[in-house]
Parts: C-alpha cells; structure tokens; sequence
C-alpha cells in the first residue's frame, strides 16, 4: 500500500499548485504532510496551502489547509469554518484596531 500527500498551493495572483507525492512508509509521509503545512504556515510566496494525507485504499488519514503570510491579489470572502478561528479573531483583532 502507498502513502500519498496531495497538496494544493494557493498562490496571491489566484493561481493554484496542486501536486501528489507517494511514500511507501506510512511515517515518511506523516513527516512529509506535516512538514507541507509547516512550510504553507510560514511561506510569503503562498495565500494557503491545503494538504491531505490518505493511502490508496481511499482511506483519508488527516486533512489540514493553512493560511500563508502573502497577501491575494484580491479580497475574498470568509466563508471559513471553526478551523480558521484564529485567523477571524486576529482578524477582528485587527478590524477593533488592537
């Protein structure tokens, strides 16, 4: 059985990178997963970065997206989740001018 982690970079122009890497151990890929959201967290070249961990029996191990230190291009909506919370409380933070 592989191990894949799928990833997709968002870029601040609106262009996306989406890409697929397979391992055959389960914890090289559990390294190479954390270490994309690592990377997408503190990337300026990146808007976000969403990767998945999963095998290919289909079986989805773990799911995380990430928000980069660079700016869009354009405004977007938040229709964000409880997953993003601290990017809305920083956010709004911000909006209260702390």
């Amino acid at each position: 059985m592989k191990y894949l982690v799928i990833i997709n970079q968002s870029r601040p122009d609106g262009t996306d990178a989406p890409a697929m890497t397979a391992y055959d151990d389960h914890q090289k890929a559990v390294s190479a997963f954390h270490m994309e959201l690592a990377y997408g967290a503190i990337s300026d070249q990146l808007s976000s970065d969403m990767a998945m961990l999963a095998d290919t029996t289909g079986r989805v191990y773990e799911t995380a997206v990430v928000q980069g230190l660079a700016k869009t291009a354009t405004a977007a909506t938040d229709t964000g989740t409880a997953t993003d919370a601290t990017t809305t409380a920083n956010d709004s933070a911000t909006a209260a001018g702390a």
